[in-house]
């Protein structure tokens, strides 16, 4: 490294402060093999939502994350799903992970906390990638992803994208593959 840059690098250092500043968010990201279950109407997801950390015996302190990331798997396996394209299962489990959200974070809170749907995907295969005769349609294989943004924060996520990609049987099978959402949250 050059002189100039070594002195630079010095002087940004020791100005920091005046362009860097340190915050600390919270995040629950976690994935759930449902193995072709419909999400339970009257279930809830509070103990896997809810996040209790004991400083001490006495002092018990909960973290209400500022993002929120849920993954699914599994959702639809059944041949039907290779065939058709519908929503309704993906649907339910995101109704439900919705509803989970409102009441461990949303319900009665007096700091109104509020979140919103940053982005969703799901693991989709092109029908032209398994048969050139068929037309156009995709087709949803059981792979799912949600990223939800406290309200506060939803300005912050910029340069948002999702992506796909099935890894499976010659490379488009759903049995495999992965979803991700990006953003840069500033």
């Amino acid at each position: 490294m050059s002189n100039s840059l070594k002195r630079l690098e010095i002087r940004l250092k020791e100005r920091e402060d005046e362009y860097i500043c340190y915050k600390q968010f919270y995040i629950l990201v976690g994935t759930f093999n449902v193995n072709n279950r419909q999400a339970p109407a009257n279930i809830l997801l509070k103990e896997w939502f809810y996040k209790v950390t004991y400083n001490n015996e006495e002092n018990k302190q909960m973290y209400i994350p500022d993002i929120i990331a849920v993954g699914f798997q599994e959702i639809d396996t059944s041949g039907g799903a290779y065939i058709y394209d519908d929503k309704r299962k993906e649907d339910e489990w995101e109704y439900m992970v919705r509803k989970t959200i409102k009441s461990c974070y949303e319900k009665n809170n007096e700091e109104n906390i509020k979140f919103k749907l940053l982005n969703r995907v799901r693991l989709m295969v092109k029908s032209s990638q398994i048969s050139k005769s068929l037309a156009s349609v995709s087709f949803f294989l059981g792979i799912l992803l949600f990223v939800y943004v406290r309200s506060t924060h939803i300005s912050k996520c910029t340069l948002i994208s999702r992506s796909s990609v099935p890894t499976g049987f010659m490379g488009i099978a759903g049995n495999k593959g992965g979803v991700g959402i990006r953003f840069r949250f500033l």
